[in-house]
């Protein structure tokens, strides 16, 4: 499900093999708990990983969710067709987290075609979706200002 690929991204985010999913803002000062186990990865296998998101937010598939973030992101996107009710359906997918240096905020976008003429992918359906709640989200953190 989206919220299954949103924990998952949110562990690998945090390097961390399991994440309770929290879907309303938690109070400052409060500390999320988290039951998982460090990823079996070394620091390179991790850093690769990284890049190659890094890389899809920047120049490949997913570059649609970081236009006009000012935070830098990590991300990946997919397209599947599945067998829905007798008929194949496209599915778009992306999924992400920012900053991708220190992670706040873990982004998960599936788009579900409802005609089979549907032409949906993930870089050019979800991706853009994502960027939204991205930019979303920096507005939230950005400092205000008094009037």
């Amino acid at each position: 499900t989206p919220l299954q690929m949103c924990a998952l991204t949110a562990s690998l985010a945090r390097r961390e093999t399991l994440t309770r999913p929290t879907l309303l803002r938690v109070p400052a000062g409060q500390v999320v708990q988290h039951p998982g186990a460090p990823l079996p990865l070394t620091d390179h296998q991790y850093g690769q990983l990284l890049e190659g998101m890094r890389l899809a937010a920047t120049r490949g598939t997913a570059r649609l969710a970081q236009r006009n973030v000012r935070m830098p992101l990590a991300g990946k996107t997919g397209t599947a067709q599945v067998p829905i009710d007798g008929r194949m359906s496209t599915l778009a997918w992306f999924v992400g987290f920012a900053p991708a240096d220190n992670p706040e905020i873990a982004v998960t976008v599936m788009i579900e075609g409802t005609d089979p003429d549907d032409q949906y992918h993930g870089g050019s359906t979800a991706s853009p979706i994502a960027r939204d709640i991205f930019l979303m989200y920096e507005s939230k953190k950005a400092p205000r200002v008094a009037p």
